[in-house]
This record gives C-alpha cells, structure tokens and sequence, in this order.
C-alpha cells in the first residue's frame, strides 16, 4: 500500500458519510485487507475509533430509550397489594395477627413495567453474585442497542421466620430483583390510600430500627432526616423497607471493611 492510499482510506473513514454507514465502513476495511503492504496498526486504528463510535451512538440510543421510560412510568402508580404480618403477641397465637407492612411484589411491578419496556425494546434481565461474608449480590441488568446498564444491591440471607437455605435464598432474590428494579427506573411504589403515606410502623419495628442504628453506628438525626421524620417512632410504614435497605447497606460495608483487614477480601 502507498502512503497515498493509506491516507486516502483513513480521510475516507474520518468522514461523516463512511462512519456513520456501516457498509461503507467495511468497504473500506474490505478494500485495505486486500491491498499489498496493508498498515495493520492503521486498520485496528480504525477499528477502534468505529466500535468507540458505535459503543457512543448505543448509550445515546440507551438514554433517549430511558428518558421515554422515565416519563411514562412517572404517570403510574403501581400499589402495594401484598401484606406482611406480625403476632400481636408472640406467646399467645391466639391473640392473632396485625399487618406490618405491604409491598408491590416483583410479579405486579413486572406486570406493569414490562409492556413498557418491551415499546422500547429494554430487555430486562437478573443476575447474582456472591459478596462478602456470606452476603449476595441481586443484579439487574437493562439492555438497550446493544448498551448495558448495571444495578446492583447487596443483601444478607433472609432467615427469619426458620427459612431454609434454599427458602432463605428464594426470599432474598425476589426481594432484591424489586428494589434493584425499581432503583434502576426510579419506580415509587405506593399504599392504596389515597397520598400513600400510610399509618406510622410498629413499636417491635421501630424497636427494631433502633438496635440497627446502634449496631451499625449511623447518626439518628441524620437517618431520620433522611426518611423526613421527627424521630424513629414515627417512620411510616412506606418508608420501613428504606429503612431497612439503609441499615443492611452499612452492615455490609462494615463486614467488607471487616474482612479486608483480615485479608478476607481483595
């Protein structure tokens, strides 16, 4: 290959009308791999800047895709159905049950979000991954144009009430595929009154709070802030599972700082 036609191939790739037409691109690439004397270091030149382009014009196709997302989701109010109950008195069944909580389960979200995504082609997908000391990481994955955005929270088992191991891994899965989900697309679940407040949580949750927020050491006024509430027994019960998620977030990064001191983690 001459200096001349070296240079002609990659003015022709630099310009506007070759990058953005695939074919012309690989005409191009066709064209050079069969000349004499063809600059390799050139070529993979070139290759790199198209798959960069490429790479560019799929977040920008990603984001618009999101960006429609966004504001048809923003006009949807997906209801917490599900309720979670407690006894009244742990020493007397018969004394009955009072309801937590209620939450919108992973199937009545999906049920509502994945026509949407499906008019974007945003394909949705889960994942985990292990995490330190025993913890899980519940991953989703939202894919668009060939682009791939990541979100991912990282949970403990949940053993209460005599779960299994396999029943413990269950529960914890479906409960981070919802709030991995609706973290990635900003989704608000709400209770079916009206301004989805709901009533203020329980003495055994808020006393349950408590004991998180000394365990971990966070500060109470800045939590409470956080949640927009004058003290910890007035969290209402919208906001428990943020609660939650906050005081399980610093567990696990204290067992993380835990176990890179002791070498248990790279």
């Amino acid at each position: 290959m001459t200096a001349m036609s070296s240079n002609k191939i990659e003015r022709d790739f630099m310009s506007n009308e070759i990058v953005q037409t695939g074919g012309g691109f690989l005409a191009i690439i066709e064209k050079a791999s069969q000349l004499d004397n063809v600059d390799v270091d050139k070529l993979a030149k070139m290759m790199e800047m198209q798959l960069q382009w490429e790479a560019n014009q799929a977040k920008k196709s990603f984001d618009a895709a999101m960006t429609r997302i966004s504001a048809k989701l923003a006009t949807i109010r997906i209801v917490k159905t599900k309720t979670v109950a407690y006894d009244i008195n742990k020493n007397d069944k018969a004394a009955g049950q009072k309801e937590a909580f209620r939450y919108a389960s992973i199937e009545d979200i999906d049920k509502i979000v994945r026509p949407i995504l499906n008019e974007e082609n945003m394909a949705v997908s889960y994942d985990t991954a292990p995490a330190a000391n025993s913890w899980h990481e519940i991953i989703v994955k939202l894919s668009h144009a060939g682009h791939t955005e990541t979100s991912r929270i990282p949970l403990p088992l949940d053993t209460s009430g005599g779960k299994g191991n396999t029943q413990a891994m269950g529960s914890t899965y479906s409960y981070g595929k919802r709030y991995a989900l609706c973290g990635a697309l900003n989704i608000i679940t709400v209770g079916e009154d009206d301004d989805g407040m709901g009533g203020a949580i329980t003495a055994e949750q808020a006393l349950e709070i408590k004991n998180g927020l000394k365990e971990t050491g966070l500060d109470v006024i800045k939590f409470c802030q956080a949640l927009k509430t004058p003290n910890i027994d007035e969290i209402r019960q919208k906001d428990l599972a943020r609660a939650r998620t906050a005081l399980d977030a610093k567990r696990y990064q204290i067992l993380k700082k835990k176990g890179a001191e002791n070498g248990n983690i790279s």
